[in-house]
């Protein structure tokens, strides 16, 4: 290359800092929101139906799905397994997706729920997330979602990672964890509510079901 067009090059640079700035910014964008722009057609990868504790992990749930590439569309007004088999034909007409998460607390008083909702899902890939802690599952709902792993149904349990029944507070570390000088981490606070680490950890146990 000539020297002047050297120079002018050079020129340009120093007149334009905030170009490779940019440029690394809309390589990252690029690669964050590629899902949306790929061309996935009118199918959306994910759709998680929920409350509990997905509610309080949806973040890191989306963002560990998110990071292996996949689109997903989030719904967390629904409040029990009954309300879920009543709305999930409308939301996979409209989303069409290709995976479904399903995981809530209470069946919400109608014959087989958890039932009506595989139904709905049909030939799509369905995931069933058990929520651990005391009382936040009905029995009936966990013999119907242990049930439905029988028949090759995909389950996702976090609570070898969260604790059964007690709901402790604090847990072991592992190792992507911050862990306190003791060794320990906080996944949930005093009211049972997930903290970030409680999240970070659902959401590796859905992300693994998922791939």
């Amino acid at each position: 290359m000539p020297f002047s067009n050297v120079t002018a090059v050079s020129g340009f640079l120093r007149r334009h800092r905030w170009l490779p700035g940019a440029a690394i910014a809309a390589v990252v964008m690029g690669w964050w929101w590629w899902p949306s722009f790929a061309g996935k057609g009118s199918t959306n990868d994910v759709l998680i139906v929920a409350d509990g504790d997905l509610v309080e992990s949806a973040t890191p749930v989306a963002r560990r799905l998110r990071e292996r590439g996949f689109s997903v569309v989030e719904e967390h007004e629904l409040t029990s397994w009954c309300a879920a088999a009543d709305a999930l034909p409308g939301l996979i007409e409209s989303i069409e997706p290709a995976t479904v998460i399903i995981s809530f607390r209470s069946a919400g008083g109608c014959q087989s729920a958890v039932e009506r909702s595989l139904e709905a899902v049909g030939d799509r890939r369905a995931i069933l997330v058990i929520q651990p802690g005391m009382a936040r599952q009905e029995q009936a709902l966990g013999e119907a979602i242990g049930a439905a792993h029988d028949r090759n149904i995909v389950v996702a349990d976090p609570s070898a990672l969260l604790g059964d029944v007690e709901m402790p507070t604090d847990v072991g570390c592992l190792w992507w964890d911050n862990c306190s000088p003791d060794g320990s981490v906080q996944i949930r606070d005093e009211l049972g509510i997930l903290t970030p680490a409680g999240g970070e950890r659902v959401a590796r146990v859905i992300a693994s079901a998922v791939d």
